[in-house]
C-alpha cells in the first residue's frame, strides 16, 4: 500500500503574510517557492483524506485468509500472530516459490564438531540448516514438504488476488495515484527549499511556514513535552504573523 497514504490530514494552509510582497529580493526564490507550496497543499490534503477513507473502508473489507494458510506444526515459513490466531508467514511462503523442499539429516561424523558449534550455529533457518554448516547434513527430497509449501503458496496467490481485486474496486489504486502525482511536486519543492539558507526574517518565516505546515504536520500538540509545545507554538506564530522588516 502506498506509504503516503499513513500521513495524516492537516488543516488548510494559511496565506503567506503581505509583508512577504514587500520584502526585499534576498530571499526572494524561498518566497516564492514557498508560495507554490501553499498553493499546491490544499488539493494535495483533499487526495490524502480520500485516500486514507478508503485504506480505511479496505482495511475493514480485506478478505479473509484461506484456513490453508494457518501454521501446523512442521510448517517451515515462520509464523506471524494475527486474527486471533498462528499463520503461515507471508515472506517464508514467498521465499520458497520455485525451491524444493528436502528433509535434512546431520551426518554421524560431523556430529562432534557440529555440537560443538556456538548453540546459535543450531537454529534452523526457515527449516534449514544454516548455510554455513549445511555440508554437514544430507539431505533428501520431502513430498510431503512440497505438497504442503504448494499448497501455501497457491492459496497465498489466492488471497494476493482477492485482496488486488478489492483494492481496484474500492478505488484505492486510483487514489494513490492521484495522491502521488500531487505529492511529487511538493516534495521536489520541499527539497529545494531544504537547500536555501534563509538571509531575512521573510526566509526565516518562510522556512516556519514549512516546518510547520509539511515536517510537523503528523504533530498531536497535546502529546507533546513542554518544550517541544513551546517550540511548536513559537513556530506557529512565526509561520502566521505578519512581520514588518
Amino acid at each position: 500500500m502506498n506509504m503516503l497514504v499513513g500521513a495524516a490530514t492537516i488543516s488548510a494552509a494559511t496565506p503567506i503574510p503581505h509583508s512577504y510582497a514587500g520584502d526585499t529580493n534576498l530571499d526572494g526564490e524561498l518566497i516564492s517557492l514557498t508560495r507554490k507550496f501553499l498553493d499546491l497543499l490544499p488539493d494535495y490534503e483533499l487526495a490524502l483524506a480520500r485516500a486514507s477513507d478508503l485504506a480505511s473502508e479496505y482495511d475493514d473489507r480485506i478478505p479473509t485468509k484461506p484456513a490453508t494458510l494457518r501454521w501446523r506444526m512442521g510448517d517451515t515459513v515462520g509464523v506471524t500472530r494475527e486474527d486471533r490466531g498462528a499463520w503461515c508467514n507471508n515472506y517464508g511462503i514467498a521465499r520458497n516459490r520455485g525451491k524444493k523442499q528436502y528433509d535434512w539429516h546431520l551426518k554421524d561424523e560431523h556430529e562432534e564438531e557440529f555440537f560443538a558449534l556456538p548453540k546459535d550455529q543450531h537454529l534452523l533457518e526457515y527449516g534449514e540448516p544454516k548455510l554455513s554448516v549445511q555440508h554437514m547434513f544430507s539431505k533428501k527430497f520431502s513430498k510431503r514438504k512440497q505438497n504442503r509449501m504448494n499448497k501455501l503458496i497457491a492459496a497465498l496467490d489466492q488471497h494476493h488476488t482477492e485482496c488486488d481485486a478489492l483494492y481496484e474496486e474500492i478505488g484505492c489504486k486510483e487514489a494513490d495515484r492521484a495522491l502521488e502525482e500531487l505529492a511529487d511536486p511538493i516534495y521536489d519543492i520541499v527539497d529545494e527549499i531544504d537547500e536555501i539558507e534563509p538571509v531575512t526574517v521573510a526566509g526565516i518565516q518562510a522556512k516556519a511556514t514549512i516546518l510547520l505546515k509539511w515536517y510537523w504536520r503528523d504533530r498531536d500538540i497535546d502529546d507533546l513535552t513542554f518544550q517541544d509545545g513551546l517550540a511548536h507554538q513559537l513556530i506557529s506564530k512565526l509561520a502566521s504573523s505578519p512581520i514588518t522588516i
